[in-house]
């Protein structure tokens, strides 16, 4: 058989019902299995361009750009014995050619016509004390210093130290110390010259006015070890 029209190939891709001979061509002839597959390719691009993505309405010009499009195809229709197909599968068909150039189309004048808000920016990370922590314990070389930092109502300690030991079966421990009572919070251990530990919400600032950083032994006591190699008063900024 002769190779048949471009729009009895759209028709199989579709679906249409069609003559076995018709499929049975289709699988011989390389360039109408071609288009056949390259139609079935579109049309599923455009079944899935909007899934999952919400689009914005966009403005009437795009539409009456794309109206236009369709219109200028002035082609004179190609009778065929198949059965008629619905009036919307020859338009399916031509908008699957149109599909990728109006998405895009879309994206780019929803840009231009509606720029998004620049976001405000959000909240600024607040120092509400501050202090410097010295050496306490004889022959200790810690020293550094150690902030009070609020940001959305959370608050951290940010400690910075230098001069810390490194000594086997031992770690060094930051601690909140209230200097009337000589309580001990247990913040957090010092892996590295800094680090931020966040401090409990039921901590109150103005009993836990000072710093302790104590060299710990691993002997799975939780206690402080009475060793402190540096201290320091948190004075509020």
């Amino acid at each position: 058989m002769s190779h048949p029209d471009q729009e009895t190939l759209v028709g199989l891709a579709l679906g249409d019902e069609h003559d076995p001979s018709l499929e049975a061509h289709v699988q011989d002839c390389e360039r109408c299995r071609d288009e056949v597959d390259r139609t079935r390719h579109l049309l599923a691009g455009a079944d899935q361009l909007g899934a999952g993505v919400e689009l914005e309405r966009p403005p009437a010009h795009v539409w009456t750009a794309v109206r236009q499009e369709l219109d200028a195809d002035d082609r004179p229709p190609v009778l065929t014995e198949r059965r008629r197909r619905p009036w919307w599968q020859p338009a399916a068909a031509a908008v699957a050619g149109l599909a990728v150039g109006v998405a895009a189309t879309i994206a780019v004048i929803a840009v231009t016509d509606d720029e998004a808000p620049t976001p405000s920016p959000g909240p600024s990370p607040a120092t509400v004390a501050r202090g410097e922590v010295t050496p306490f314990s004889t022959g200790s070389t810690t020293t550094g210093s150690a902030e009070v930092v609020r940001l959305d109502g959370t608050r951290t300690l940010d400690v910075d130290l230098s001069g810390m030991p490194v000594r086997s079966g031992a770690y060094v421990q930051t601690w909140l110390f209230d200097p009337k009572t000589n309580d001990m919070i247990a913040l957090g251990v010092m892996d590295q010259d800094s680090e931020s530990f966040p401090i409990p919400a039921s901590v109150d600032l103005d009993a836990y006015t000072s710093v302790d950083i104590s060299l710990e032994p691993l002997d799975g006591n939780p206690a402080h070890s009475a060793t402190s190699l540096a201290r320091g008063e948190l004075r509020p900024s």
